[in-house]
C-alpha cells in the first residue's frame, strides 16, 4: 500500500472521528500558517497564537483538544506558558495534551518537555503523519500517566520543488498557488530574521542571537539546502557559547546560501 493511500485512510480516520479544537502557538508566521493549513485541511477547528501571553490567555477563555506550542518565543516562551496553563487547569480539573512542537534535538528536550508539564514533543519540521498519529491518540481520548506516546516517524519526499522541501507538506503537492505563496513567505521570515542576527551580533547580544539562530534552523529544515542547515546550527552553537566573532563569519556563509534560494525564485 502506498504511502499516500495510507496518509488518505489516517486522514479520514481522524476526519470521522472527532472535530478538535487546535491551538497553534508560534512566533514565526511560516510555521504558524503551515501548521494551521495542515490541521485545518483534515478538519479541525484551529486557534492560533504568537507567543506564549497569548496562548495562555486564549486557555483562559475557551477549552482545548490540543495544544501544539513552540518553545522559543518572545514575550513568553512555551515552557513559562505550559507552567501557568497547567497552574490554571488545577482548580478547573481538566488535563489539555500539549505537544511541543520545536527545531531542538539536544539531549534533555523531552525531560525538559515533560518537566514543564508537556505530553511530549515532535521535531520540526513536523510531518503530517506523525501529526496525525498525535491527533488519533487525542480524538480516542487517549490518556496516560506517562503522557503521549510521540515519537517521530519520517515518510519519503513525495515530490521534487527546487526550494521547498515538502517532505513534510503534502498538502502542497497540488496547489501552486499556495506553494508560491509559502515561498514568498518563507523567504520574507528568513530575510528578517537574518537581519535579527545582523543587530544581535552589532549589539554583541549573544542571547537574541541564539533566539534568532533557532527560528531560523527551524525554517532551513523546510529548505533543500544542507549547506544552510549545517551553517545555521553551527552559528546557534557558536552564539550558545557566546562566540560572536565566529558566528559573523558564519552568518557570512548563511546569506551566501541564502541568496542562492533567491535566484530561485
Amino acid at each position: 500500500m502506498s504511502k499516500d493511500v495510507e496518509l488518505a485512510k489516517k486522514n479520514k480516520s481522524v476526519k470521522d472521528r472527532s472535530h478538535l479544537k487546535v491551538l497553534v502557538v508560534d512566533d514565526n508566521a511560516f510555521n504558524l500558517q503551515l501548521l494551521d493549513d495542515m490541521l485545518t485541511k483534515i478538519g479541525h477547528n484551529v486557534f492560533v497564537a504568537r507567543d506564549g501571553k497569548r496562548a495562555v490567555s486564549i486557555c483562559q477563555k475557551m477549552r482545548l483538544d490540543i495544544i501544539f506550542i513552540d518553545i522559543y518565543m518572545p514575550e513568553m516562551g512555551g515552557y513559562d506558558a505550559v507552567r501557568l496553563i497547567r497552574k490554571m487547569e488545577c482548580d478547573r480539573g481538566k488535563r489539555t495534551p500539549i505537544v511541543a512542537v520545536t527545531a531542538e534535538t539536544v539531549k534533555g528536550t523531552e525531560e525538559e518537555c515533560l518537566k514543564a508539564g508537556m505530553d511530549g514533543y515532535i521535531i520540526k519540521p513536523v510531518k503530517l503523519n506523525e501529526l496525525l498519529r498525535v491527533l488519533e491518540l487525542v480524538s480516542k481520548e487517549h490518556s496516560s500517566g506517562k503522557g503521549l506516546n510521540i515519537k517521530e516517524d519520517g515518510i519519503k519526499s513525495i515530490t521534487n520543488n527546487n526550494i521547498i522541501n515538502l517532505e513534510s507538506t503534502p498538502i502542497l503537492r497540488d496547489d501552486p498557488v499556495k506553494l508560491k505563496a509559502y515561498v514568498k513567505l518563507l523567504i520574507e521570515d528568513l530575510n528578517n530574521i537574518i537581519l535579527t542576527m545582523e543587530n544581535a551580533i552589532s549589539n554583541m547580544s549573544a542571547d537574541e542571537l541564539k533566539r534568532a539562530a533557532h527560528t531560523a534552523k527551524g525554517m532551513v529544515k523546510h529548505i533543500k539546502n544542507e549547506q544552510m542547515l549545517t551553517i545555521i546550527c553551527d552559528l546557534e552553537s557558536l552564539a550558545n557559547n557566546r562566540n560572536i566573532n565566529g558566528a559573523k563569519k558564519k552568518l557570512t556563509g548563511f546569506k551566501l546560501e541564502f541568496n542562492k534560494i533567491m535566484n530561485l525564485v
